[in-house]
C-alpha cells in the first residue's frame, strides 16, 4: 500500500482536519474552564475559536508532514510490522471481497505473491495503473483523512491528559480527556482500517476491469 499521498489529496483533506482539530481544541478548553462554564458567554467561545483558527492549520500541517506514514499505519492497524492492508492484499482481502475475481487477477498477473512485502509492492503497481479513477481517488482521500485523524487522536490521547494534569492540576479533567480521546482514537482507527481495506480491494477490482484502451491511453499521457 502506498506510503505517500498526492499533495492534492492532502490539501483537499486539510480543511476537514482543521475542523476536526478545532472541535478537539474546544473540547479541551471546556475541560480547562469547566468550573466557570456556567458563566461562559457565546462571545467567550467565539474569542477562543478566533484565537485557535490561525494556529490549528500549523498543528495539522506538522502532523501530516512530520509524523512518518509508517508510524501512522502502526497507530491505525495495531501492527508493528507489515501494518498496511496492502501487505495482505492477495492472501487475505482479495479472497474476502466478492468484487475481486481471483482467477482473473491471476490471469493478468500470474502467480500471486504471498510474501507481505511483495504483496504490497505488486499491489502498489496496480494502484499506479488505476490511481486516476474517480472511485480510487475518493477512496484514497477518505483513507488519508481517517489515517491522519487517527494519528492526531493518538497524540491528543497522550498530550491532553498530561497537559491538563500538569497545568491545571486536575485529575478529573485529565481522566475525562483521556476517556474522550481514547474513544475518538479507536473510532478513527476503525474507520481508517475500513477505508484502507476498501481502497486495497477497489484497486484490485478496478485493475481487473481496466480495458487495454485505458492502459494505452495512460501510457500515452505519461510520455
Amino acid at each position: 500500500m502506498t506510503q505517500h499521498a498526492s499533495p492534492s489529496l492532502k490539501q483537499r483533506n486539510q480543511g476537514l482536519l482543521v475542523s476536526f482539530a478545532l472541535i478537539d481544541a474546544l473540547a479541551i478548553a471546556s475541560l480547562v474552564f469547566y468550573p466557570r462554564i456556567a458563566t461562559f458567554q457565546l462571545s467567550h467561545t467565539v474569542a477562543i475559536r478566533q484565537f485557535l483558527i490561525p494556529l490549528l492549520p500549523v498543528a495539522v500541517w506538522l502532523l501530516i508532514d512530520v509524523v512518518p506514514s509508517s508510524i501512522k499505519a502502526v497507530l491505525m492497524f495495531w501492527r508493528l510490522h507489515d501494518a498496511l492492508p496492502g501487505h495482505r492484499a492477495f492472501t487475505y482481502y482479495a479472497a474476502r471481497d466478492s468484487r475481486v475475481d481471483l482467477a482473473a487477477l491471476q490471469d493478468k498477473l500470474g502467480e500471486l505473491p504471498t510474501d507481505p512485502t511483495k504483496q504490497n509492492t505488486v499491489w502498489f503497481k496496480l494502484y499506479k495503473e488505476v490511481q486516476d479513477n474517480v472511485e480510487i481517488l475518493e477512496s484514497h482521500k477518505s483513507y488519508l483523512l481517517w489515517r491522519d485523524a487517527t494519528a492526531f487522536s493518538a497524540v491528543l490521547l497522550v498530550v491532553a491528559p498530561l497537559g491538563l494534569y500538569a497545568f491545571i492540576h486536575s485529575g478529573h479533567a485529565a481522566l475525562n480527556s483521556a476517556t474522550l480521546f481514547a474513544v475518538q482514537y479507536v473510532a478513527c482507527a476503525f474507520a481508517g482500517r475500513n477505508r484502507g481495506i476498501r481502497l486495497v480491494c477497489n484497486v484490485m477490482s478496478s485493475y481487473i476491469h481496466k480495458t487495454p484502451a485505458q492502459k494505452s491511453t495512460r501510457k500515452k499521457s505519461s510520455t
